[in-house]
């Protein structure tokens, strides 16, 4: 899990990631923030394959989990 702004808001949103879900595919959860702390209105969940790229033992998101 890892804390970022990634909209440029000055809020972090949450990232969670599970790189060996999916049979080490791997996926990330994207839950943005508000005024009023975490919210699962605009969250996203994305995965190798999602993104164009191949997915078989991609374990997406390990960079964020370390």
């Amino acid at each position: 899990m890892r804390l970022a702004d990634t909209s440029g808001d000055r809020r972090c949103e949450l990232l969670a990631a599970a790189p060996g879900e999916d049979t080490q595919d791997g996926v990330v959860w994207q839950l943005p923030a508000s005024t009023k702390g975490l919210v699962a209105d605009g969250s996203w969940l994305y995965g190798a394959g999602s993104l164009g790229a191949p997915g078989d033992n991609a374990r997406f998101g390990e960079a964020v989990d370390e």
